[in-house]
């Protein structure tokens, strides 16, 4: 007898047992499902997910970012051009310290630096166009390239003093400003708008000049250019605190008159500055005290390449000008007063080991302005003018000449 109750109860228990089984499965689907559908993946505690309408890009915190800054989260940008890694005081770059000795762009020290033409050089207490420049001038570069062409980033014209002559000697070919003694070669003396060449013998007691040279071991500069400008004229003297005191300070032997609260409170003797200010009665009234850093070029640099007189550092060791070698290229036979190039790598303390050693062009010359300068471009050629044809010749035949018939003799 078929029992229809038991059935049921059957068919419950399987309904229930089948109910149970869709549940299960359904639930582990779930699980497994993202709200889009594709499968979930766990995100790392230490990154951030972006939000709507972004790129989907997940950065991870601490860590470098990607770009064109090189900026370093949490950290300060680098500086475009010297090299520097961002976050870190890296140093880059070429700093150079030499004589102009021709254009193109303009060549020092054997390198064609090429300059933005809106570059602002400075000059003095003010700045100029890179077109000022001239043959003779020392000068100071930083800039960045390889090789032997380079492009400026920072340009400067160096003075190792400009004021008012004191004394002219024309038979040791020296003068004096500021009692700085100058030996000017023949050829080096500009007029005072750049036009020609001057002799010595143009020179006077009072006149203002502006000298571009190299110091000697024993101080006395050597001009490589001299430009006599008119009076009035910015003064500047660069050198060495010889004496410094309550009263005031000395740079090279002459006492520098300061306004009060003028003095820098770190100045003091030995320390290497520049003045800029107004010459009155044969003294230097300063209007801005620079103070020069010890390492060339504050250290910002990683290759140099400097023109200079080899002397005696401070410490004992070679220097060229006021800069300490560290250590010479191999087999380099130097004299103390020569004058070389040497260039070579900076490290990150500032030491200064050359690799090469050249001679530098010492018989500069320059014929007032520089080439670039369309005054002295050549003339352009005349033009040919075809000469005039001549008027043709005529030719007139000549009236017929009478004669007499001759004469008959009479019988």
């Amino acid at each position: 007898m078929y029992n229809h109750s038991a059935s049921s109860q059957t068919r419950v228990l399987l309904g229930r047992w089948m109910v149970a089984l869709v549940l299960l499965l359904l639930s582990g689907c779930a699980s497994g499902l993202g709200s889009g559908g594709a499968p979930a993946i766990p995100i790392a505690p230490d990154a951030v997910a972006t939000g709507p309408g972004s790129s989907n890009i997940t950065v991870a915190q601490n860590s470098p970012g990607i770009g064109g800054t090189g900026k370093q989260d949490g950290k300060s940008p680098g500086i475009g051009g010297t090299g520097q890694a961002a976050g870190t005081p890296g140093i880059g770059g070429t700093g150079i310290i030499g004589t102009i000795t021709g254009f193109g762009s303009i060549f020092v020290n054997g390198f064609e630096v090429d300059y933005a033409p809106d570059l602002a050089v400075a000059f003095k207490d003010r700045t100029m166009r890179p077109d000022a420049l001239r043959i003779g001038q020392v000068v100071e570069v930083v800039a960045e390239g390889s090789g032997n062409r380079l492009r400026a980033r920072r340009l400067s014209v160096r003075h190792e003093v400009a004021g008012p002559i004191e004394k002219v000697d024309l038979a040791r070919r020296t003068a004096y400003v500021f009692g700085q003694r100058i030996e000017i070669p023949s050829g080096v003396i500009s007029a005072v708008n750049g036009s020609r060449v001057i002799s010595i013998n143009d020179l006077a007691v009072g006149d203002h000049i502006d000298v571009s040279g190299l110091r000697r071991t024993n101080g006395v500069i050597a001009a490589s250019r001299i430009d006599k400008t008119g009076p009035g004229e910015t003064a500047v003297l660069r050198g060495r605190v010889t004496a410094s005191g309550p009263n005031g300070f000395s740079v090279n032997g002459m006492h520098i008159d300061v306004l009060p609260g003028g003095r820098p409170a770190t100045l003091g003797s030995g320390q290497d500055v520049q003045i800029i200010g107004t010459a009155s009665g044969g003294r230097l009234r300063a209007r801005r005290i620079s103070q020069l850093a010890a390492r060339p070029f504050a250290g910002q640099v990683k290759r140099l390449s400097v023109e200079g007189y080899v002397g005696r550092a401070i410490s004992g060791g070679v220097a060229i000008g006021r800069i300490p070698i560290t250590q010479l290229p191999a087999r380099a036979r130097i004299q103390a007063g020569e004058r070389i190039i040497l260039d070579g790598s900076v490290n990150t303390r500032g030491s200064f080991a050359p690799t090469r050693l050249r001679a530098p062009q010492v018989k500069l010359h320059f014929r007032g302005e520089p080439r670039r300068n369309l005054n002295l471009l050549p003339a352009p050629p005349r033009r040919q003018v075809a000469p005039a044809p001549r008027p043709p010749v005529i030719r007139r035949t000549p009236p017929p000449v009478y004669r007499a018939p001759p004469r008959r003799p009479v019988r």
